[in-house]
């Protein structure tokens, strides 16, 4: 058995990872066709999710899709594509459930935790920390 999973270990040249939320978000950016400042602003709330345990309770996934549809509404497009339905495999109102818990975790950030808002607030990542985000 253990010859065999080393095998199988060297056929995929070790290459093995976790689902993480930033994988999914690359994936979701993908299918998106996602602008610059989609991404750095989806990177930014999904980033800031890590400050929050009770945010542990969503799949990876559903906190990149929750990102991905904060930035769309944000930017004034339609919170959710139909190309994102079918990579995500989440309808529209699914996401907004996590997207609302997400923005609500947000608010609630204290003036302790701004390392986040700090490393978004650069110009290399076009100052999305600056950026009104409305509910959903």
């Amino acid at each position: 058995m253990l010859a065999m999973e080393t095998q199988i270990l060297q056929t995929l040249e070790y290459k093995l990872t976790i689902p993480s939320a930033h994988m999914f978000l690359v994936r979701y950016i993908e299918v998106d066709d996602a602008n610059k400042s989609t991404v750095q602003l989806a990177s930014y709330i999904l980033d800031g999710t890590l400050l929050s345990y009770k945010l542990l309770r969503y799949c990876p996934s559903k906190l990149a899709s929750a990102a991905m549809l904060i930035a769309r509404n944000t930017q004034g497009m339609h919170p959710w594509s139909c190309a994102l339905t079918n990579c995500a495999q989440y309808c529209e109102a699914d996401v907004v459930i996590v997207a609302r818990a997400v923005l609500a975790e947000k608010a609630l950030i204290g003036p302790e935790l701004t390392s986040v808002l700090k490393k978004y607030s650069r110009s290399v990542y076009g100052c999305v920390a600056n950026t009104d985000i409305p509910n959903v």
